[in-house]
């Protein structure tokens, strides 16, 4: 008897070979498919892990080089310091009249001293390349830092030695010099204000933010404020996450030298990276 080629079909004995072959052939491909899945799974994660990281590290890096001279301190995982938005160097009463032509820094007032007697500063005619780059807004958004050389009396917000707010009438307008390859601008206080001492150098910093850094669980933090004041007053802003728990840590073993080294682990679905990065700052006030 034949079968019409409409009735044929497959033996069951044919269909469970099939299985059979394809079940050997799936065990012995899922490994390493999974294995590529996890492999580009972790990749993706380390890339990312990598991204957020030198993130950070990039804006850290970006601020502590305009950090002023002995601003930054550790504290466990937190980081607090000073930034500066323009430098140069100031006028001393002892330099000869003959050499400064504008005469409205003429004046003993407008010049650097540290002695309180027969008063307090108001004011001060500096050297710079440009003039202020960013007038305040409010009295105290900007700072001026003289002879700071310890992070204590930089802190020292109740009676500070070593700066003074500016207050929002400091002109940004140079003053005309020709014996000088730059200008001459003028400051003015919030208030009348001495300096502890001199730089030794002449040298001035303008400061612009007090910032702090630090790790809340798994969140890397960034807040500042206007000027030099407690940081503590800012709005935190979560910077990167998946920070592993003590995966932040700062080293000021060479702080002397002006490096400050940051190690940094990020953790995410299993995978776990630890980046280092040494970054230089000034350390000459």
């Amino acid at each position: 008897m034949r079968l019409s080629p409409r009735n044929s079909g497959f033996t069951l004995i044919e269909m469970v070979l099939v299985i059979v072959l394809l079940g050997i052939v799936a065990g012995i491909l899922a490994p390493v498919i999974s294995q590529n899945i996890r492999a580009y799974s972790d990749t993706k994660a380390r890339n990312e892990m990598m991204a957020q990281g030198r993130l950070a590290l990039g804006r850290l890096e970006r601020e502590l080089r305009h950090a002023i001279p002995y601003s930054i301190v550790v504290t466990g995982s937190t980081l607090k310091f000073v930034t500066a938005v323009a430098g140069g160097r100031y006028l001393e009463r002892a330099e000869s009249p003959p050499k400064i032509a504008n005469s409205d820094c003429t004046q003993n007032s407008e010049r650097f001293y540290t002695s309180s007697t027969p008063g307090k500063l108001t004011g001060l005619c500096l050297f710079s390349a440009t003039t202020l780059p960013v007038p305040p807004t409010n009295d105290g958004d900007l700072a001026l830092v003289i002879g700071n050389n310890s992070s204590t009396s930089l802190y020292s917000y109740s009676d500070p030695g070593t700066w003074v707010g500016l207050s929002t009438t400091t002109s940004s307008t140079p003053l005309a010099d020709p014996d000088y390859k730059g200008v001459i601008w003028k400051l003015t206080f919030v208030s009348a204000h001495s300096f502890n001492s001199a730089s030794a150098y002449k040298n001035y910093q303008i400061a612009d933010f007090t910032h702090e850094v630090r790790l809340s669980g798994s969140s890397l933090l960034w807040r500042r404020v206007n000027g030099i004041a407690d940081p503590t007053a800012g709005t935190d802003s979560i910077l990167i996450s998946g920070v592993a728990s003590g995966g932040l840590s700062f080293d000021t073993s060479s702080l002397a030298s002006g490096i400050l080294k940051i190690s940094l682990t990020l953790t995410e679905g299993g995978e776990s990276i630890t980046m280092l990065e040494d970054i230089y700052v000034r350390n000459t006030p």
